[in-house]
């Protein structure tokens, strides 16, 4: 981003400003008007020597199209950097962050309840009542021969036996949570195991009503087999039929057996 702001400011200096003698003030003007350009202030009146009349009175100087061209290619580049950077910081933080999100979470919570567990209940400078009045219950305590001043409220160190029992309660919390997972997944087959017994029933009602229509298609078929088997019977008895008129009527074969009968 630096090199592409002095190149820019490079070439917009030599083309505004092309006989001004070298100075320290000619370098802050290198970098002056880029780096307000990033911010959206793009000094409309100054962008081409032709059309600046106040500080360009003899007109366009030399190489005045460069100065438009550079700053044109400066914006485009400078904003595409910028975003890019942008969304490479931001997905750099995410990727960074995320694996330990729970974790940073349980630590600032717990930053906060202790801030708020160790500080006074009274604002100051009421707070030093408060101090006062623990100061006096702890010698109260003292006296009395008690050592479990501190042992109320939040547990910040622990004892053996308490670190035991916390051990025994994480264990706990594991095996509930390895039975719930084994649960759900147990119930995940479940459900499984049920859409195909579902889909089963399905195909075998299909199978079903393939069977109904193969079982009608086939009655269908035995009505037609015995209709043809009727029509053949019945031919047979015409034809019987004929031969008996043959030989009960004279000429009649040949009367049946004429082409115009044919």
């Amino acid at each position: 981003m630096f090199i592409v702001t002095a190149c820019f400011g490079v070439i917009r200096q030599a083309v505004h400003f092309q006989n001004e003698e070298w100075s320290w003030f000619m370098l802050r003007s290198v970098f002056f008007y880029p780096y307000w350009m990033i911010y959206g202030e793009i000094f409309k009146e100054e962008i081409d020597t032709c059309t600046d009349t106040d500080n360009y009175p003899g007109g366009c100087t030399y190489g005045s199209w460069v100065s438009p061209l550079a700053m044109f290619v400066f914006l485009l580049v400078i904003f595409i950097l910028l975003v890019n950077l942008l969304i490479a910081r931001f997905n750099a933080t995410c990727i960074r962050v995320i694996p330990r999100v729970r974790e940073i979470w349980k630590y600032q919570r717990y930053n906060v309840i202790l801030k708020y567990k160790l500080s006074s209940l009274l604002p100051p400078p009421l707070a030093v009542f408060s101090l006062i009045y623990q100061g006096i219950k702890y010698l109260i305590w003292k006296c009395r021969g008690r050592e479990d001043f501190c042992d109320h409220g939040l547990k910040i160190y622990l004892t053996d036996e308490e670190k035991d029992k916390l051990h025994e309660f994480e264990l706990q919390c594991l095996e509930d949570y390895v039975r719930h997972k084994e649960n759900k997944l147990q119930t995940s087959a479940n459900k499984r195991i049920s859409a195909i017994s579902e889909r089963v029933t399905e195909i075998s009602a299909q199978m079903d009503d393939i069977t109904v229509q193969e079982k009608s298609f086939r009655h269908t078929l035995q009505l037609a087999d015995q209709g043809v088997s009727k029509l053949e019977e019945i031919f047979l008895k015409n034809h019987e039929i004929v031969k008996l008129m043959g030989h009960m009527v004279p000429g009649f074969d040949e009367f049946a057996q004429s082409p115009s009968r044919q």
